[in-house]
């Protein structure tokens, strides 16, 4: 999976279509606030590297990553994910 560094911070360039195809695995999705604090504290910046998928999840982000010519797929946030998640597995007992 591609991803995009900003600041200190690593992010997958990924989809929301290609995340819901994820079925197993930690999301965390990443707002501006969040990289402010991994800028000051490590073991918050440490828990954020053991996540499998780590997503845009800020407007913000999203329009420095174009300016820097490294530009995201498109913004997941965690708010639209976990819906939409819902609704594709809600009948998928494996789920």
């Amino acid at each position: 999976m591609n991803k995009i560094r900003l600041l200190n911070a690593e992010l997958d360039n990924i989809t929301m279509s290609e995340l819901l195809e994820k079925r197993e695995g930690t999301i965390l999705t990443l707002h501006v606030d969040m990289i402010a604090k991994f800028q000051k504290n490590r073991e918050l910046y440490d828990l954020g590297k053991r996540f499998d998928v780590v997503t845009c999840d800020s407007q913000i982000l999203y329009f420095a990553s174009k300016l820097l010519r490294t530009p995201f797929k498109e913004r997941v946030s965690g708010s639209d994910y976990f819906p939409k998640f819902y609704l594709r597995y809600k009948d998928d007992p494996s789920i």
